[in-house]
């Protein structure tokens, strides 16, 4: 054997010792033994820095070497399957000193070094050369990457904040649109604003601006409060107009008679008002203003907060973001900072001579800045708005628990999305049908968030559609009005909308359950690390999604002992335990989304906070599943409203009626709640019942099945009821479909089976899948048979 193959053999040796260590630091590489040979000749390659010298295969450098020529090529052919050594030689081919370079396939990391004579091996840095090699074998495919494509030609009044945000991710904007389709379209007031996409990302949901009108919120709001009375007391008691307004008069004369020294005060909000439009202070219900001409006034009349937080003498609400990146599963992200908008005039308990005051007691900004005292300054401290994190800081230093007035705020953001969701999911199912082709949502809102004096926050209402203009408006010359820079705006709006787009890249997105069970073919292995579901077939892997999105409670069956310690101790934590300004850990899901930006963005300034807080939270979502039997019987794909026959076909299918609640007194049920609630939405979209109708029906339905227990249980009993029934048909419905498939092909039948978890997945993992993804399993027979037989 002659000394040169000894040689290659000990920097193999060196360099398999020098791959070990990389393999503990991260580095994925492929388990072969070196004793491993192949006589392919193309796998050591020596490379000199001459043109000349840049592919030698087994040439030799003396005459000592001209001898062995036939020997040297089978030694020099050596191949070790997984690694590729190269020798760099430099111009003296003589040196005993020279570079080397280990590339571990599969990983794009090429180790290097240089070996001495003393038998050391030394890493160096890659020379330019090498580095230039990378970029032509697409070491640099990020930066190759095409842009994001973003349309915004329907942005309006967030045009200015859409711009700076695109130009600081380096994405491409389209500010009249294009032909083709961009892969995130920004609207500035509705889904509909562009009917004709397809594709691509959308920042509304279809659904969004009626859902959060006044009296849309009051009623989703007061369904949970019916449910969950001390969960969602940081809503103010509510009543809607016209008709309500007997019940409103009842009570307040009631209140008056049995205390005359109580004297309270409301607020009355149009239902479809904006900006302040419209708002007024009342002390008697006969002050109300209940006709616009010869139409009655749709409005919500409120409790109205007499003792807020003051600060500088001044009332003072909040403005916060929050981003619901999407439904299923439900993800929802609080900016970290937000506004607040300060009254002009120093505050005093309403009395009948103030209630007209309305820069005294109304916050909104487009009111106030017409006041003489409105002051725009630069400082983020200072001023009629300013930021969040200043007011904060200074009730801070003065003995005010910040930590805790956070943790009552998210927690109030998340109740309210969990009110508002079940509607939304029934506007998105109408819109974009399962199976239409149709853009995915995100949107960002604006939440109004009032401090009481004893650092209670109270939900004022939620924006759809919250201002985003980085301007203000101010008088650059007497007389003349024009727009100018808002320092503040820029530095929350932009932050905001660039953080959202940067969670939306389209690059960077994880596939559904639903693009699961359509794109996997086989699965060949599944497996989990550090609670995240690796997907994989063969040896390459497919995604990586988190368990929790997917499976839910099934975490815990799957994961070690040391895991369920930390998942014991995380269960322990309840929503507090926020402090302002801490910093989200660019882990998991933000670093994947971001792999390429390499520090030149500041980190996230949207906090994710759930499914982060599933289990405080998860409880709350009654009203979701009451949604999903709703959906699940509409029957005809965009319809918003339940028929008779619908109807009459949930209480059949669920077995919900007896001899003594025959199907006569169904009909009748279902006329009686019907026509009161067209009265009560007059612009409803077509008749019959809808969600609200529905719930009401069910909570009736739950009341007669469940006498002897409060109103949470009994509902829970019933959903449980119907939940078990539609599971024990969809059983019947499975097994009929399976003993038509025995005919299929047994390759074809294996692989139409892996697609459905619940069919594929072992019996442990089935019994352990959360409780939400079973119950959208079984509310979709159509789809699972569909999956079955085809």
């Amino acid at each position: 054997m002659c000394d040169h193959y000894v040689e290659v053999k000990v920097q193999l040796e060196q360099m398999k010792s020098l791959g070990e260590d990389a393999e503990k630091q991260g580095v994925d590489t492929e388990q072969v033994p070196v004793s491993s040979v192949s006589p392919d000749p193309s796998s050591i390659t020596l490379a000199g820095r001459d043109a000349s010298n840049t592919s030698i295969t087994c040439k030799h450098r003396g005459k000592s070497h001209s001898k062995s020529g036939k020997d040297d090529k089978n030694l020099c052919g050596k191949h070790i399957s997984g690694v590729s050594v190269s020798t760099h030689v430099g111009k003296n081919l003589n040196r005993l000193e020279h570079e080397q370079t280990l590339h571990i396939k599969g990983t794009g990391r090429i180790l290097q070094g240089k070996s001495e004579t003393n038998g050391n091996y030394v890493t160096i840095h890659p020379s330019k050369n090498i580095q230039e090699t990378r970029r032509e074998d697409g070491y640099n495919l990020a930066r190759k990457r095409k842009p994001v494509t973003v349309d915004s030609s329907k942005a309006k009044t967030s045009l200015e904040a859409l711009k700076l945000s695109i130009k600081q991710l380096k994405w491409k904007e389209f500010p009249l649109g294009r032909r083709t389709a961009c892969d995130i379209y920004w609207h500035g007031v509705s889904f509909h604003d562009n009917e004709h996409i397809v594709s691509g990302q959308v920042n509304k949901f279809p659904g969004m601006i009626e859902m959060l009108r006044k009296i849309n919120l009051s009623r989703a709001v007061r369904t949970m409060q019916e449910l969950f009375p001390e969960e969602y007391d940081f809503y103010p008691r509510s009543w809607i107009l016209p008709e309500e307004f007997q019940q409103f008069s009842t009570q307040i004369c009631m209140v008056k008679e049995n205390d005359a020294t109580v004297n309270p005060t409301f607020i009355v909000k149009p239902d479809g008002g904006s900006q302040g439009d419209g708002i007024y202070l009342i002390r008697d219900p006969s002050d109300l203003k209940l006709m616009a001409g010869s139409q009655a006034k749709q409005a919500v009349v409120q409790e109205y907060i007499q003792k807020p937080l003051l600060v500088d003498k001044l009332k003072f609400d909040i403005r916060l973001y929050v981003l619901i990146k999407s439904l299923e599963p439900l993800e929802i992200y609080i900016a970290k900072e937000g506004l607040t908008r300060f009254c002009t005039e120093p505050y005093q308990e309403p009395c009948q001579k103030n209630l007209s005051h309305v820069f005294m007691h109304l916050t909104n900004y487009s009111l106030n800045v017409h006041s003489g005292n409105f002051v725009h300054s630069d400082s983020q401290n200072t001023g009629s708005k300013r930021t969040l994190s200043s007011v904060l800081y200074r009730l801070a230093a003065k003995g005010v628990d910040i930590k805790k007035v956070w943790s009552d705020i998210i927690a109030l953001v998340i109740k309210t999305v969990i009110a508002v969701v079940p509607e939304l999911k029934v506007y998105y199912q109408a819109d974009i049908p399962p199976g239409k082709p149709g853009p995915t949502c995100f949107q960002i809102l604006g939440f109004d968030i009032l401090l009481m004096k004893n650092l209670k926050p109270v939900l004022l209402e939620v924006n759809s559609n919250p201002s985003m203009r980085i301007e203000h408006e101010q008088e650059v010359a007497p007389g003349v009005f024009g727009y100018v820079p808002s320092p503040v705006d820029e530095e929350v709006k932009v932050g905001v909308i660039r953080d959202t787009l940067r969670l939306m890249d389209p690059r960077h997105r994880k596939p559904s359950m639903l693009q699961v069970q359509n794109q996997v073919k086989t699965i060949v292995n599944i497996s989990t690390s550090g609670g995240w579901l690796a997907v994989t077939q063969l040896t390459k892997a497919l995604w990586v999604v988190p368990m929790g999105l997917c499976f839910g409670s099934a975490v815990p069956a799957l994961l070690s002992p040391g895991q369920h310690k930390k998942q014991e101790i995380s269960s322990q934590l309840r929503a507090g335990g926020f402090e302002h300004g801490e910093a989200i850990p660019v882990e998991g899901e933000t670093r994947e989304r971001n792999p390429d930006e390499g520090g030149a963005l500041p980190s996230l300034c949207l906090k994710p906070v759930y499914p982060k807080y599933t289990k405080q939270f998860n409880y709350l979502r009654l009203a979701e599943r009451i949604a999903a039997l709703f959906i699940r019987f509409l029957g005809v794909k965009g319809n918003m409203r339940l028929g008779p026959t619908a109807f009459r076909t949930f209480i059949r299918t669920c077995k919900l009626s007896n001899s003594n609640f025959t199907m006569a007194s169904v009909d009748i049920l279902y006329i009686d709640i019907t026509r009161r609630w067209s009265g009560a939405v007059p612009d409803s979209r077509e008749a019959g019942m809808g969600l609200q109708a529905f719930v009401e029906a069910f909570f009736y339905l739950a009341g007669r099945r469940f006498k002897s227990l409060v109103l949470r249980e009994q509902v829970v009993s019933l959903l449980e009821l119907c939940e078990a029934q539609l599971e024990a048909q969809l059983g019947i419905e499975d097994r009929r479909s399976l003993s038509c498939s025995r005919a299929l092909p047994r390759a074809i039948k294996t692989q139409t089976l892996s697609l459905n978890p619940l069919l594929s997945s072992p019996a442990p993992l089935r019994r352990a899948a959360s409780q939400d993804y079973r119950l959208h399993q079984r509310l979709n027979p159509r789809t699972l048979r569909a999956n079955v037989e085809n």
